[in-house]
């Protein structure tokens, strides 16, 4: 490496706090997974300790953000008839849970289809629900997707969790596995 001066690394420096602040904004304004997991990465990998700071700083920012801001349209629906044409539903509480996993699956849906069917799902009796919902927190793409379906989780199994703390989520779903084996041997 190049001998730098004190002003060129503190430029450096700067660029890459930069770099991480328009991660953190670009996750605030767009809801999409991939700018927080950047950071994630900087906190995870990063040699500076300054910069680990900075990444988990600007993490904290975009978490409590989506944790607090709405998104969504409280008054949205399904538009059940374009989604499912012809199939003898008309309306949300005419879908089962197949048909909630399809559209909490499906990322061309748009998101806020998505994030429904993550809300309807608080009430499914489909046994492999919490799974799925699992699934959403770890893997969409939005931010808003992984909230809703974290809360409707949450809610089914009455325990709270940290916002996107999927490692405490995955520690939960393997103590469940554990419990739901000795149950399943005969």
């Amino acid at each position: 490496m190049p001998n730098v001066t004190p002003t060129q690394a503190e430029f450096i420096q700067l660029k890459e706090r930069n770099r991480i602040t328009a991660y953190a904004d670009e996750a605030i304004a767009t809801g999409n997974r991939k700018p927080l997991e950047t950071l994630v990465e900087y906190i995870r990998g990063s040699g500076s300790s300054h910069l680990r700071d900075a990444a988990q700083a600007e993490y904290m920012r975009v978490v409590r953000m989506i944790q607090f801001f709405q998104r969504e349209d409280p008054g949205y629906r399904l538009p059940v008839g374009e989604l499912f044409k012809g199939e003898p539903v008309q309306y949300e509480a005419d879908l089962k849970a197949a048909q909630l996993f399809q559209l909490l699956e499906n990322i061309k849906q748009p998101w806020e289809v998505r994030v429904r069917a993550a809300i309807l799902l608080r009430a499914s009796e489909a046994p492999q629900t919490n799974a799925k919902l699992i699934h959403a927190i770890k893997k969409d793409p939005s931010l808003e997707v992984a909230k809703h379906a974290q809360i409707s989780l949450e809610q089914r199994i009455q325990r709270r969790f940290r916002l996107f703390d999927i490692p405490a989520i995955e520690a939960w779903e393997k103590e469940q596995q554990a419990v739901e084996l000795p149950k399943m041997r005969p």
